[in-house]
């Protein structure tokens, strides 16, 4: 692996990490019942773009991976 392919995986766990946060914290925001409608369907798409983050960057992270 090259050393910008060793940097890039870096970033990716990084950017896996505070993706997986924002899942979760998203995910705990809906465990409130009084929550309204329209912060539902907000929260939804980002929940949605946050999913697709996640897949793109461990997709990545395979590639790298097998690199090695």
């Amino acid at each position: 692996m090259s050393y910008n392919e060793q940097r890039e995986l870096v970033q990716l766990e990084k950017e896996l990490e505070y993706y997986e946060k924002r899942k979760k914290d998203i995910n705990e925001l809906f465990d409130n019942k009084d929550i309204p409608y329209y912060e539902v369907r907000k929260l939804s798409e980002e929940l949605g773009d946050v999913i697709k983050q996640i897949e793109r960057i461990e997709l990545r992270r395979m590639e790298l991976q097998s690199n090695m």
